[in-house]
């Protein structure tokens, strides 16, 4: 058999149409033999032709294959990671796999990226009575990591400890980064804490989505913290743990410290690579310092790492933030000369160094040339625009470039709408912001906090406290904060209408939240208290001061 094998893989691998000849070249009953198609299979060394050979014998009059030959082309497709072509073959011979297969289907689509897939394949196992090996488990939360379903990481995990399986240290790491990816730093911290209790350390990757996550809350104690556990339990920081930190400190608006670190870092031997180059050289860049960040530069070159788009970028905004247009565009001519495709990021960097110093007449020319070379506008290139016609007193104009951002079928972000929201109510267009806002709310766009304020300081200034107070109330209703100039302006709109109970109630809510009472608005209050000359006022106000 295994001679026959051979034979037929070389005709199936040097003859284009081998199906409408194989039956001539050897007996059906020969072909049909169970154990000859496993040697074909076996063979082959190929996927594709042993499942172009499988779908030609199965078409065959008298042939229907047995569970051993359905079981030995879906191990082929399964270790050959062709998730699509397996989940075909289960479909249409409706044969069970065995419980080994099973596992390594379950591994292939989660490594497919197919992880929804892999569930009715886990309940067949325990239907079957079974339950996967810890490995199968953990390629399956991974896999939920990598598609960000974390939803489904806690599904699993539920099952995994209902079947009396005891996770490891991989598991306990892909918790962690799940958490983190919630957004839930206090659990992944509180989860860490007890299993390094219990002996297991998880890897660095769990430890640098951590500190990304305390990078991103400010709260650099416990990055600190994690980095002195890491050295400790045998886990030394990686590049990207300290790429992290740099970036977070970046981000942060703490240029100065992310690059005391990068120098640290070179000091004890760690070799920068291009992202992290970039990084520090986009932070000195948003702090002004473009003389340290050229320096940066060149030493970059000088290690051997070519600037691509992105670096060219950073340096290029650099220079657009402090007002040196002509060595930006050098620069961007630089970028071109050096074979660098003109991409909507360059274009976007362009538009926004000229809206930023309020050149809006040269940052729609460049914006109009786009089409014309073929490069895509996209949301963020209106925003810079919206921002710019909003920085710079017109609403009308930002409202034109939002309509066609709608017109072309883009779709608005939060930074589309906060922009404009605040120009219109800026323009005591409070009716159109409300509008806009019912917009955002409808296409589920979160909005920032301080949409709200503007809306309602625009409320009282046009004299509508009552409306006002509408929008502190949902506002306070849905645990958001206002900003203790909305409390002024709304307790001064209050006071001016006679309506002092209101009044004390929103100062009562102000101090409760945590917030002062300041000047000028306390001197306001008591020369307008003063004027009622009412002992309840003065006993209120007595009362106001001293919780004050």
């Amino acid at each position: 058999m295994v001679t026959i094998a051979r034979e037929v893989c070389k005709i199936i691998r040097s003859r284009p149409r081998w199906e409408s000849t194989l039956l001539s070249d050897f007996p059906s009953s020969t072909l049909f033999d169970q154990n000859c198609i496993q040697e074909i299979i076996k063979c082959q060394n190929n996927p594709l032709l042993s499942l172009r050979f499988f779908s030609w014998i199965c078409s065959q009059d008298g042939f229907t294959p047995d569970s051993v030959s359905c079981n030995a082309i879906f191990d082929v497709l399964v270790q050959a990671k062709a998730s699509k072509a397996a989940q075909s073959l289960l479909s249409s011979t409706k044969f069970l796999p065995k419980p080994a297969s099973l596992e390594s289907f379950i591994q292939c689509l989660c490594e497919d990226g197919s992880v929804h897939e892999s569930l009715p394949v886990f309940s067949q196992l325990k239907n079957l009575g079974l339950s996967p090996s810890i490995a199968v488990w953990n390629t399956a939360l991974l896999g939920c990591l990598k598609v960000g379903r974390t939803d489904l990481v806690w599904e699993l995990y539920g099952e995994m400890m209902a079947s009396g399986l005891v996770g490891d240290e991989d598991t306990v790491g892909y918790l962690i980064r799940a958490f983190c990816k919630d957004n839930k730093l206090s659990e992944a911290y509180e989860l860490l804490q007890q299993v390094m209790e219990s002996g297991f350390t998880p890897d660095v990757i769990a430890f640098t989505k951590l500190i990304s996550g305390f990078c991103q809350e400010r709260n650099y104690s416990k990055v600190s913290e994690l980095l002195h556990l890491m050295i400790a339990k045998n886990r030394p920081p990686s590049i990207f743990t300290y790429q992290e930190i740099i970036y977070g400190l970046c981000k942060n608006k703490m240029g100065a410290e992310a690059f005391r670190v990068f120098n640290d870092l070179k000091k004890r031997g760690y070799a920068p690579d291009r992202v992290m180059y970039t990084t520090i050289i986009d932070g000195l860049g948003k702090m002004g310092q473009m003389g340290e960040a050229q320096k940066l530069w060149v030493e970059m070159t000088c290690d051997g790492f070519l600037p691509n788009e992105y670096t060219y970028n950073v340096l290029i905004h650099g220079y657009f933030k402090i007002g040196k247009f002509e060595e930006a565009r050098k620069l961007y001519k630089e970028m071109c000369d050096r074979g660098l495709k003109e991409s909507t990021l360059s274009y976007n960097t362009l538009i926004g160094g000229m809206s930023l110093h309020r050149r809006m007449g040269e940052a729609c020319a460049v914006f109009e040339e786009m089409p014309k070379k073929g490069i895509n506008r996209d949301v963020i290139t209106y925003n810079i625009l919206i921002q710019g016609f909003c920085r710079d007193g017109k609403p009308s104009e930002a409202m034109k470039i939002y309509q066609e951002l709608l017109q072309i079928g883009l779709w608005p972000s939060t930074s589309t709408y906060t922009p404009l929201i605040r120009a219109l109510c800026e323009a005591g267009k409070v009716q159109e912001a409300i509008e806009l806002w019912n917009d955002m709310v409808g296409r589920n766009v979160e909005p920032l906090c301080c949409t709200r304020d503007y809306i309602i300081t625009a409320l009282c200034k046009q004299g509508n406290v009552t409306k006002g107070m509408d929008w502190l109330a949902k506002m306070l209703g849905s645990k958001v904060r206002p900003q203790e100039k909305t409390f002024d302006e709304l307790i001064k709109c209050l006071t001016l209408n006679d309506r002092l109970d209101d009044a004390f109630l929103v100062l009562n809510t102000m101090f409760t939240i945590g917030y002062t009472l300041r000047e000028p608005i306390s001197s306001f209050l008591v020369s307008q208290f003063c004027r009622h000359n009412s002992y309840k006022v003065g006993e209120c106000l007595k009362e106001i001061l001293q919780s004050n």
